[in-house]
């Protein structure tokens, strides 16, 4: 064992008046084993002794002399020595018995990370450690197919004052809200970790931003309650993507996906009015559509004037009992008018049956059934300008989008080479000089 200096202290010399103090006060929990010499250096004289019976602990009726206090965290020896000729500010020399000894050898017998040199290195030591995170050395990649597409924009670090992570029952859309602007876009690659749900935990991009202090992103899966998921440790690191890592489109081949136009006319027989679809009247036949699609009805034509498009879960509509069926449903424009149609997101959530109807009072019977079947998955075929070497599974990133889940086009009325529209709305897809990537 090694020998200890005790600095940290309280000195009360004893009062005949009183008869109280003559104690000495250590910071610690130290038992009277281990103290070994108490000597007041002002007056140049031995208190305690360990090996000197008169110069001993004093026993009181409450203590051994040498005492621990556990509230105050405190060792108090009271010394059999007579000290009240002696001042409290005199100075006190105090060793006791380390629990340990210490050795630290010098810089010749360590190396530069602090280990004990045991023999002549070999090998250089790299000793350029940088343990905060540096844009330049550290940083998080995403790879898709093995190849490196995104990188951390923030050497790791979360977007600040996160306030919630709010899901919605039946619904894969996350909405995340922050106390200040976040400065962030929609495209924008994001990881999210920490949260409660550990479906709308990983790598995904901002589908969109309502506010400065709010965007959304799509979690892998449907969420089945509406709550707040952010924890403790919640974490969204934004990033940004490798310039270059883009792939390059054919311009003359179209993009090919489940969204579907129809042209709508109101045709007349006898006395009672019907919709047409692409001039044929559905009837008492159900218009039958696959699911997870995207479906628009075009209204531009002048029949269409004085007879509102709508659906609903029952026949014949409003006329019929029921209402309008609005999920999923957007109204763009006035029947008649040119631009104007009415746009139904279908998905797996979508009822079987549907029902459209003419939202006009008394137009009763212009209706028809609408019916949706499942598919296996959606799909956007994509044809690129030169040998992608991707193989089927291959993940990508869908970056200049729409919601929900189309491609954005500058013009999507225009003519390929080929004397094909640049988009295709069909089911399937014929490339003849560029191979083309199925993405689900």
């Amino acid at each position: 064992m090694a020998k200890k200096l005790v600095t940290d202290y309280e000195f009360v010399p004893y009062d005949p008046n009183t008869l109280t103090g003559g104690t000495v006060a250590i910071k610690d929990n130290i038992s009277g084993e281990r103290i070994l010499l108490i000597t007041n250096v002002t007056d140049n004289e031995i208190l305690y002794n360990f090996s000197d019976p008169t110069k001993g602990f004093q026993t009181t009726a409450n203590g051994t002399g040498c005492d621990y206090n556990e509230d105050f965290e405190k060792t108090t020896i009271t010394l059999a020595t007579d000290t009240s000729t002696m001042s409290s500010t005199d100075q006190l020399q105090i060793f006791v018995e380390g629990e340990s000894a210490k050795f630290e050898p010098s810089e010749t017998f360590v190396d530069p990370v602090s280990k004990l040199r045991v023999s002549n290195p070999e090998t250089m030591i790299d000793t350029d450690f940088e343990y905060g995170p540096q844009a330049t050395k550290w940083e998080t990649l995403q790879l898709v197919n093995n190849i490196p597409s995104t990188y951390s924009a923030t050497s790791d670090t979360t977007i600040p004052f996160i306030q919630s992570v709010q899901t919605q029952a039946n619904s894969d859309t996350i909405t995340v809200t922050t106390l200040y602007e976040h400065s962030l876009t929609a495209g924008v690659p994001i990881v999210v970790t920490g949260l409660a749900v550990t479906t709308a935990e990983g790598s995904y991009l901002i589908q969109s931003v309502p506010s400065p202090t709010t965007f959304t992103y799509k979690a892998r899966a449907t969420q089945s309650i509406s709550a707040n998921v952010v924890g403790s440790y919640t974490s969204i690191i934004p990033g940004l993507f490798y310039e270059g890592s883009a792939i390059s489109l054919q311009t003359d081949k179209g993009i090919v996906a489940d969204t579907f136009e129809y042209n709508v006319t109101v045709s007349s027989s006898g006395a009672q009015d019907y919709f047409s679809i692409d001039g044929t009247v559905p009837g008492g036949t159900p218009f039958v559509l696959n699911k997870n699609g995207m479906y628009i009805f075009k209204l531009d034509d002048a029949s269409n004037i004085g007879h509102p498009f709508r659906v609903s879960t029952t026949a014949d509509g409003i006329h019929g009992g029921g209402v309008a069926y609005t999920d999923g449903v957007y109204v763009n424009g006035t029947e008649g008018v040119a631009g104007s149609y009415v746009r139904i997101y279908v998905t797996e959530n979508t009822p079987a049956t549907l029902y459209a109807y003419d939202a006009n009072a008394g137009n009763t019977g212009v209706g028809f059934e609408i019916q949706f079947q499942p598919v296996a998955t959606t799909k956007v075929v994509l044809s690129t300008s030169y040998e992608n070497g991707f193989s089927d599974g291959t993940a990508l990133y869908f970056v200049n989008t729409i919601a929900p889940k189309i491609l954005s086009l500058t013009n999507t009325t225009a003519i390929a080479a080929d004397g094909r529209a640049i988009v295709d709305y069909e089911n399937t897809f014929s490339v003849q000089t560029a191979k083309h990537l199925k993405c689900f």
